[in-house]
């Protein structure tokens, strides 16, 4: 767990803008499933590596290889295992663009943003029980002229306990929950941002029929509360209930079909109302001794409501990804990608389809020195019914295209102290001139484990 949360906290310091935007669409329980299978992978080989130096171990057949890989899989995770973790972010930062403001309007701000955050693990040897809360701390000062300087402070937090029951040998219980406040963007579309109050819950219970086969029911809830005056209508809520049948072809790896339907509510005059139907086909566990992911791809259909008239029916490619892989001994790398709908705050548009892919790439250079790379894209395209002034290209569909680049360099002065410096860089161009922005980010970070 410790090693997991360090390398998801190393990864954020440097590449702040990209892991942001990616967890934007992929739920944050997806992702630290695949990383704690990943961690999996990585107690096993060393568990293997330290067996067979022993030739007795050697000498052993397949089946009694495995009962003693497994028995000294546990034994190092007992070891590894930390009952509390408090991990402390600092970072002092400047923003060529702290509002996303069009390049015309851009204004620089310096500051600084701490962030501890406090892991608790309940689990035993058969149940996970994990809690993970991190309030957020953020102080800025803008520098739009000499005349006019103000601070901006900003505070939020998040909660999410997540646990995991076997109920005898065929069948698990599984939840989640995300509490979330602080000031968000609206939606990926736009940067202005509000107050924004987030609940989330996840349940699920998978019931094995044979080793091989397994079928799980799932229930996912999201609200999305916005404090902001002028945004409170775009406040919203979903329901999904779905279905999932899971094929076993290694004990770590399953290929799955889901399938299921929800409803989305809210929005101004119920502009965001309808009917949603997903169909998707995927994998989920161990890929290689050496990496791990969750593959979901698919459909996604949307029946809106009939009011206001220019809302139409749409069908949409649906995707999450993630992928991470230990190249070799020095070089991990991780993927994020996705394709959902989500819904729309321009006049004449209730939602749009956003398609995003992030790459993060972290290279040990020295025993104690890293180096950081993330690339991340997204493209957002409207659909063609609405007014003109949201769609202007021959196509009559708004697009916005967005571009970020990460690089970083961290150093651990000690077992628990890692210090970095990051650049980040983001550019968006749209159909719509006066949204092209960009802007760069400079950051000196300070992580602590406790």
């Amino acid at each position: 767990m410790r090693k997991r949360a360090g390398f998801l906290l190393l990864t954020l310091i440097a590449f702040d803008v990209t892991l942001v935007e990616a967890r934007d669409i992929i739920e944050p329980e997806k992702i630290s499933r695949v990383e704690a299978m990943q961690e999996d992978n990585q107690i096993e080989r060393e568990a293997e590596n330290d067996l067979l130096k022993s030739e007795q171990y050697r000498k052993l057949r397949g089946q009694e290889k495995r009962a003693q890989l497994e028995a000294m899989k546990l034994e190092l995770q007992r070891k590894k295992k930390k009952r509390f973790t408090e991990i402390i972010d600092y970072r002092s930062y400047y923003d060529t663009n702290f509002n996303r403001e069009p390049r015309e309007f851009a204004k620089g701000s310096s500051g600084f943003k701490l962030i501890p955050r406090s892991i608790v693990d309940l689990g035993g040897d058969r149940i996970t029980a994990i809690l993970d809360y991190a309030p957020s701390f953020e102080i800025s000062t803008l520098f739009p002229t000499r005349f006019d300087t103000h601070r901006t402070r900003r505070f939020g937090h998040t909660f999410s306990p997540r646990v995991e029951i076997p109920l005898g040998k065929k069948t698990f219980i599984r939840g989640n929950y995300t509490l979330s406040k602080g000031v968000k963007r609206l939606t990926t579309e736009t940067n202005n941002t509000s107050v924004q109050t987030g609940n989330g819950v996840g349940t699920e219970i998978e019931y094995f029929m044979t080793k091989k086969f397994s079928v799980a029911s799932e229930y996912a809830y999201s609200d999305t509360h916005l404090s902001k005056k002028d945004a409170k209508s775009g406040s919203s809520r979903e329901h999904w209930f779905l279905t999932r049948f899971n094929y076993y072809i290694t004990p770590k790896t399953a290929l799955f079909v889901q399938a299921g339907g929800g409803e989305s509510l809210g929005g101004a005059g119920r502009s965001f109302a309808s009917t949603n139907l997903r169909m998707t086909i995927g994998v989920n566990g161990r890929l290689t001794q050496k990496s791990s992911a969750y593959i979901n791809l698919g459909v996604l259909r949307k029946n809106l409501s009939e009011e206001p008239p220019h809302i139409k029916n749409s069908t949409s490619p649906f995707l999450e990804l993630i992928y991470i892989n230990q190249i070799s001994p020095r070089t991990v790398i991780n993927v994020i990608a996705g394709s959902d709908s989500e819904n729309s705050f321009f006049a004449g548009n209730t939602a749009f389809l956003s398609q995003h892919l992030n790459i993060n790439v972290k290279q040990n250079i020295l025993r104690k020195l890293f180096f950081l790379f993330g690339i991340g894209v997204r493209g957002n395209t409207y659909n063609a019914n609405g007014n003109e002034s949201a769609n202007p290209d021959e196509s009559g569909q708004r697009k916005d295209h967005f571009i970020n680049l990460n690089d970083g360099l961290s150093y651990e002065l000690r077992r628990n102290i890692t210090l970095g410096i990051s650049h980040s860089s983001s550019y968006s161009v749209s159909t719509i001139k006066a949204s092209n922005r960009r802007d760069h980010i400079f950051a000196l970070s300070v992580d602590i484990k406790l």
